[in-house]
């Protein structure tokens, strides 16, 4: 069975996510030590330079949205997630943010577990000012895809298929769900 690291990763007008996810890569090869599928679209494609072994899948992304940040809202591309099932070669994935710093291997405990889908529901803000909680934003739980385990499952599929369908009608499930984001 093969297991190995998914990254998204898009430039955006104003963050150049790719120097990011550069030192993403630098510290899952030295640390976790499983081979790494980056994918993204043709214009950061260009800017990255790793010396790491890493495969690249070159998409052209058609959705994106914006996330309120500093008083402004900026061009956050992140919709492609929900092709990871589909996108993986690997038959268990980590799936991580471009900006998450792997400092140990405790992630490879996940892709060793008995579970097909693993991601948490709890964030800790470092700054102690707990702006990230998103309290009463939502009449449903909030889960953080900052880190996801996924194997190559027919539950999963039926995961993914789930938040493509969630991610087309979104503007219901928004009001159904009285999300404000």
């Amino acid at each position: 069975m093969s297991t190995g690291v998914l990254l998204y990763c898009f430039d955006t007008p104003t963050v150049a996510y790719h120097r990011l996810a550069e030192k993403s890569i630098q510290l899952i090869c030295k640390n976790l030590q499983i081979p790494i599928t980056v994918v993204t679209d043709s214009q950061t494609k260009k800017k990255f330079n790793v010396k790491e072994s890493v495969s690249f899948i070159t998409v052209e992304t058609q959705t994106n949205n914006f996330r309120f940040y500093r008083g402004k809202n900026i061009p956050w591309y992140n919709m492609e997630r929900s092709n990871a099932y589909e996108h993986s070669p690997y038959d268990t994935t980590l799936l991580l943010d471009c900006d998450y710093l792997c400092f140990t291997n405790n992630l490879l405990e996940l892709c060793a577990s008995e579970h097909d889908f693993l991601l948490h529901n709890k964030v800790f803000d470092v700054t102690g000012l707990d702006r990230i909680v998103g309290k009463l934003e939502a009449t449903i739980p909030i889960v953080w895809a900052t880190v996801v385990m996924f194997k190559k499952t027919a539950r999963v599929k039926m995961i993914f298929d789930m938040i493509k369908h969630v991610q087309k009608n979104y503007a219901h499930f928004r009001n159904l769900y009285r999300i404000k984001f």
